[in-house]
């Protein structure tokens, strides 16, 4: 977030804090509801999706308590744990597909709209990490090559998003296309009981729901832990206030608005997801030409990062933003409550293209308006 200073200026700066604030918490709040739907899985119903989303809250909360190192070390290893679990619950899933399920026919109507929407909806979910990342590069050596990290990085969301895309597929396909008892258990248990009633034998069910548990957590932490960042980011009256009380405040948000929308899970997922993911990648598309085209040849002057006088103006930047939402998100989106236009064109069901629109025109509109700026501003 002190990064992004350098193309949103100091003040800009501040809006995209809080933007990923509530990216953090959205997407913090949609982990919390699907692992609070996976507890009373293991525990025979007996506990609550409510009882889940307490326990789950807690304990991400405190890990988070333990800072950075620990953090990273979960993270660096919990990976592993996710990828067995999920290897034997596609092995698992998949005798109970059929092809009549999946209709993969590029020529069937709507299949360009679903396409373009499922495209979109796990481009916005890679997309969401832009804001928070630099939070675990810091700790790289300067001698890391440039490209090194770039190749990592591509790769790492590269492989985990079509994996686990994939899995999440096959499960939703069995949970609303499968047997009877497939769809009665996703509809009265949600992602618990599919994938409950998917595994077998009983005791390896518990265990996988249980174990699912921790792979979400390495996510919830992350956001736990940058949503304190991003607050203390805003101003120098917020750093005064240790970190771990912001992540206590944003913990308690987080656990009433998951419980607020327990039974909604669906629908938080895809308009969510969606619509902050329009946001995050026009941030990535603008950090990324300020720093290959613009700050080239000029570089960074690090120590002008707190000091609003050595910085852009930013007007640039949050002009971008708001003109390529306006003329590209929304009249691409495709969400519950509104349909824009040019989605609508896509028929019954609309065509979310909403991210792709707002992608390319804030790549055109930052190069222009920048341009502008820094031969007025000089910086």
């Amino acid at each position: 977030m002190a990064t992004c200073r350098y193309s949103f200026g100091y003040y800009g700066a501040k809006l995209i804090s809080i933007l990923n604030l509530l990216l953090g918490i959205g997407y913090a709040v949609i982990s919390t509801t699907v692992c609070g739907q996976l507890l009373p899985a293991a525990a025979d119903y007996r506990i609550s999706t409510s009882v889940g989303i307490y326990i789950v809250s807690a304990l991400s909360l405190f890990i988070s308590f333990f800072g950075f190192s620990l953090i990273h070390k979960f993270e660096s290893y919990s990976w592993i744990l996710a990828f067995i679990l999920f290897c034997v619950l596609l092995g698992q899933t998949v005798p109970h597909l059929t092809p009549e399920m999946i209709q993969f026919n590029p020529h069937r109507e709507g299949f360009a709209a679903l396409f373009l929407s499922y495209t979109s909806f796990t481009a916005a979910g890679t997309s969401g990490w832009a804001t928070a990342i630099g939070d675990y590069y810091c700790h790289y050596p300067k001698s890391v090559p440039h490209w090194k990290i770039m190749l990592l990085t591509l790769l790492g969301f590269s492989a985990s998003s079509a994996f686990v895309a994939i899995v999440g597929a096959c499960v939703g396909l069995v949970a609303v296309h499968g047997e009877s008892h497939f769809q009665q258990s996703y509809a009265m248990h949600g992602l618990g009981g599919i994938v409950a009633e998917i595994s077998h034998p009983v005791g390896w069910s518990k265990f996988l729901v249980v174990m699912m548990l921790f792979t979400v957590i390495g996510g919830l932490i992350a956001n736990y832990y940058s949503a304190g960042l991003s607050i203390q980011i805003l101003g120098q009256h917020f750093r005064y206030i240790p970190r771990f009380f912001w992540s206590l405040l944003i913990a308690v948000l987080i656990t009433v608005l998951s419980l607020l929308g327990k039974d909604h899970i669906v629908e938080l997922v895809g308009n969510l997801g969606n619509m902050l993911g329009y946001l995050t990648a026009g941030y990535s598309v603008i950090v990324f030409i300020e720093d290959q085209w613009f700050r080239r040849r000029d570089g960074y002057d690090l120590q002008a990062w707190d000091n609003k006088n050595g910085l852009p103006w930013g007007v640039a930047a949050v002009g971008a933003m708001a003109v390529s939402y306006g003329t590209g998100a929304v009249p691409g989106m495709n969400t519950t409550w509104y349909i824009g236009p040019i989605a609508a064109m896509f028929g019954n069901p609309a065509g979310d293209v909403g991210l792709i629109l707002n992608t390319v025109f804030t790549a055109f509109t930052y190069f222009i308006f920048r341009t502008v700026e820094k031969r007025f501003v000089g910086r």
